[in-house]
């Protein structure tokens, strides 16, 4: 089966990170890294957000930290002046008070102490990453005796991972009895581990939210119209079949009509009047615009007609013909985004949101969620896409309507949720404005539920 830009991204493997995530499930690419975040999970408490406080003795290895922590969705927050001011006064005048804070490289363990003391108790992190490099005058067991003793006296328990580079015997340093500090030996793999941690959290935190009641959903004459087509076999539902069953979602693709010649073509433009797209509708054709079976911003009979004639022609040219022609009203002008579902053997419906065009292709930008779908969920994938600033007015642009987006999301959802011999969908083009989001074009793929 030949599927369209949606259901590839639904069934690619950013699906499948994505699926894991809203399942809780941590995805690990290295043994390594999978008994690093369950040090983390096992030894420490889960954090309350994604804010990490570094310490360290060495500026390097602190800025690397950092960097790795926003790459895992941390942030490494400014401090506020009066956590500032109390760290000034905690630590050698020469050293740095920013976030990393920067201890002087023979840092003694009651600077160590200090500093954790002070960041831990402020509002400002939900995690502390503390690293020691062995310098010139440095100790390490003196520096994981500072750890220890200011975890063992903190009154509230912070997630805290040490990253002492260097020392072998580190994991004995930082342990004593019930108190465990997870460590690595680079920063980036602390910040990997504390991110999945964070992740998981969040996870935890979240509410369930159920899939809302929708308006104008008619599941039994949906049904009908399956139970009607699949009699005549599997596969790509006609277009005015597809208009049917979206009906009955409450999702309207764009106004068209379907005709067979050249002629009719431009008869149905001016009853439409206005501009006009038209396609020219090939058995198996899924890249209708590639090969030339499109034109958009028509206006008139004689152009329609014209245009018409010239897609039969070059459908001739490359083996295909043309088995109907659609006239559509011309959508606004908006962000095209594209929407698709994908029954997946395992994980049965998965739905996909990205925006449309070759670029967002190659780019693989993605969200997918599970049904049932909630208000929340469909939210939360279209602000998680890379390419969201487009809906948000993105330099000075006026912001879309991202709210008719999600209920596209969700009546797709449902739709998919509660007839499994939908296999596929595909909505590509969906294009939004500041009033709403229209369906430009709409594929629906239908088979047998397997026994």
């Amino acid at each position: 089966v030949v599927r369209p830009s949606a259901i590839r991204l639904a069934t690619s493997s950013v699906s499948e990170d994505a699926l894991f995530q809203q399942a809780g499930i941590i995805r690990t690419a290295t043994l390594a890294e999978l008994f690093g975040t369950a040090q983390v999970l096992s030894d420490q408490p889960l954090p309350a957000g994604n804010r990490v406080g570094i310490i360290t003795n060495a500026g390097g290895p602190g800025v690397l930290c950092a960097d790795s922590c926003e790459f895992r969705g941390l942030k490494v927050p400014e401090l506020q002046e009066e956590v500032k001011a109390a760290l000034a006064g905690l630590v050698p005048s020469t050293a740095l008070v920013h976030n990393p804070v920067t201890l002087l490289a023979q840092a003694s363990a009651d600077e160590f102490r200090r500093a954790i003391t002070a960041l831990a108790g402020s509002k400002d992190v939900d995690a502390l990453i503390i690293i020691y490099t062995p310098q010139v005058g440095s100790n390490a067991e003196d520096a994981a005796r500072g750890v220890m003793d200011a975890a063992a006296s903190l009154p509230k328990a912070i997630p805290m991972v040490a990253v002492f580079m260097s020392v072998p015997d580190a994991p004995s340093l930082l342990r004593s009895g019930a108190l465990r500090i997870p460590t690595y030996p680079f920063p980036e793999d602390a910040a990997r581990a504390l991110g999945h941690a964070h992740r998981y959290a969040s996870w935890r935190q979240s509410p369930s939210e159920p899939a809302p009641p929708l308006e104008g959903v008619d599941a039994h004459r949906a049904a009908a119209v399956l139970s009607a087509t699949l009699a005549q076999g599997p596969g790509w539902l006609p277009p005015a079949t597809v208009t049917a069953l979206l009906a009955c979602y409450g999702l309207a693709p764009a106004e068209s009509v379907l005709v067979a010649t050249p002629h009719d073509a431009g008869d149905a433009a001016k009853k439409l009047g206005g501009k006009v797209a038209l396609k020219g509708l090939v058995a198996g054709l899924i890249r209708k615009s590639d090969a030339g079976a499109v034109r958009l911003d028509l206006e008139g009979s004689h152009e329609v007609e014209a245009a018409a004639k010239d897609i039969a022609q070059r459908m001739v040219a490359i083996g295909q013909k043309v088995q109907a022609f659609m006239v559509q009203r011309m959508a606004p002008a908006g962000v095209e985004m594209l929407v698709g579902v994908v029954q997946d053997r395992h994980f049965g419906p998965v739905v996909a949101v990205g925006a449309a065009g070759r670029q967002a292709e190659l780019m693989k930008d993605a969200q997918v969620r599970l049904t049932p779908l909630g208000r929340t969920d469909a939210a939360t994938m279209i602000r998680s896409l890379a390419t969201y600033p487009l809906l948000d007015g993105y330099r000075g642009a006026t912001p879309v309507n991202v709210g008719a987006l999600e209920d596209v999301l969700m009546r797709v959802a449902a739709l998919a949720d509660a007839h499994s011999e939908i296999a596929d969908v595909d909505f590509n083009p969906v294009v939004v404005n500041e009033h709403g989001a229209v369906i430009v074009d709409a594929r629906v793929r239908v088979e047998p539920v397997p026994a």
